[in-house]
This record gives C-alpha cells, structure tokens and sequence, in this order.
C-alpha cells in the first residue's frame, strides 16, 4: 500500500456511499478500512474504521460483532489518544444493549 491512509479513508468514505445501496460491498469495504488501518499500524485510523464498521453493523442488526467493533475502536483511540472517539465508541457500546 502507498498510501494506506488515503486508502483506508476512501474505503470507509466510499462505503458511506453506498451502504444503502449496496450494503454487501459496504460491508467489504468498511472491513477494508480496518485491515489497511491495521496494517499500517495508524492507531487513529484504527480508531475511526473499526467505529464506522461498528455502527453499521448496529444498523444491520449485527450487536454483538459491533459490541467488538466498539471495544476495539476503544483500544485504538485510546493509543491515538483520541478520547472523543474513545467517547463516541463507549456510547454506542451502549446501543448494543438496548437493541
């Protein structure tokens, strides 16, 4: 990857595009976002693209891998120190359990 920043941002910009249209490629590409986050070893990024993939996976009605995708958003933007994504991830942790 050259450029897994700017890679892994298009893949979760792209998949907010077309979620509702074509929520099977969504899903690959929010995915994609956090395999490029991860490989890169962009914690920030991490951050935001697990978050992303978890929030669609809560509107999917997938609650317990969002639950995951929410803890996981956790650990990266606490090692971003990012805690307004730290925050964000806590509350829709939340949403898991009233679902």
């Amino acid at each position: 990857l050259k450029e897994p920043n700017i890679e892994g941002q298009a893949s979760g910009a792209i998949a907010d595009l077309i979620q509702d249209s074509d929520p099977a490629r969504a899903n690959r590409l929010y995915r994609e976002a956090v395999r490029i986050a991860q490989i890169s070893g962009d914690a920030s990024l991490a951050g935001t693209s697990h978050l992303n993939l978890g929030i669609w996976l809560l509107v999917t009605g997938h609650w317990r891998e969002a639950r995951e995708r929410f803890q996981a958003a956790m650990s990266a933007a606490e090692q971003a120190n990012e805690p307004e994504t730290q925050a964000e991830a806590l509350a829709m942790i939340g949403q898991t359990y009233i679902q």
